[in-house]
C-alpha cells in the first residue's frame, strides 16, 4: 500500500475492508490518520520507516481484537 503511493485514508480504508469487512467510521478514520500522521512527523532519515512501524501495529490491532476474532 505503502509503494503503490495510498494515501493515510485509503490505506485506513483497506486494513478496516481487509481486517472488518466495513469501512471505518469518519471517527475511527480521523483517529488513525492522526497517528500515521505523528509518526511521519518521526521520521528519521536511515531509520526504520515510522509510518510503516505504525501500520503493521494497526493492522495487529486489527487483527487481535475482539471485533475481529468474534465476527470472523
Amino acid at each position: 500500500m505503502i509503494q503503490r503511493g495510498l494515501s493515510d485514508e485509503q490505506i485506513v480504508n483497506d486494513l478496516y475492508l481487509a481486517s472488518f469487512s466495513r469501512n471505518p467510521t469518519a471517527a475511527e478514520r480521523a483517529a488513525l490518520v492522526k497517528v500515521l500522521d505523528a509518526a511521519e512527523q518521526k521520521k528519521t532519515p536511515g531509520v526504520n520507516d515510522a509510518r510503516r512501524d505504525a501500520l503493521n501495529d494497526m493492522l495487529w490491532a486489527m487483527l487481535t481484537s475482539e471485533a475481529f476474532m468474534f465476527n470472523h
